[in-house]
This record gives C-alpha cells, structure tokens and sequence, in this order.
C-alpha cells in the first residue's frame, strides 16, 4: 500500500531548512517554562512531531507562525 503524500509533510524536503529543536529550546525561544511546552504538547495544543523512542521536535517555522497567530513575536533568548 503506498502512503499519501501528507503521511510525510513533516518529513519531506520542503521544510529542511526549518530546524527542528527540542521542548527546552522552543521554551527560552518563546518565552515559557519548558514545563508549559511539555503541557501544551500532551494537550495537542503546540504543534509538534512524536518520533520513536518517545521524542518530541519541533519545527522551528511552525512555532514562530503559531506564535505569530496570537499577535506576538518569539522571545528570543529568554531564560524560565
């Protein structure tokens, strides 16, 4: 059976150059506890990618835009 082509969209080639960072990282980037990205990702809330092995990533262009949807840049940089 062949997989749709949406079954790989977070693994295809037109988003290799957005990196894909970790709950900590996505935390200091938006300006929250990594406890609240933690939060949000088990409430489906952020959006993110589970991999084997119980890791979770995610896109760094994905975030800025869901971030952006609330009328609000990333806090680069912020330490929680």
């Amino acid at each position: 059976m062949a997989r749709s082509s949406t079954a790989l969209a977070p693994y295809s080639s037109e988003h290799s150059d957005s990196p894909w960072l970790d709950a900590r990282q996505i935390a200091a980037r938006i300006g929250v506890s990594e406890r609240t990205v933690r939060g949000w990702t088990a409430r489906g809330i952020i959006p993110h990618v589970r991999l084997p092995g119980r890791l979770v990533r995610y896109r760094v262009d994905e975030i800025d835009a869901w971030v952006a949807s609330f009328g609000v840049a990333p806090v680069r940089g912020a330490r929680r």
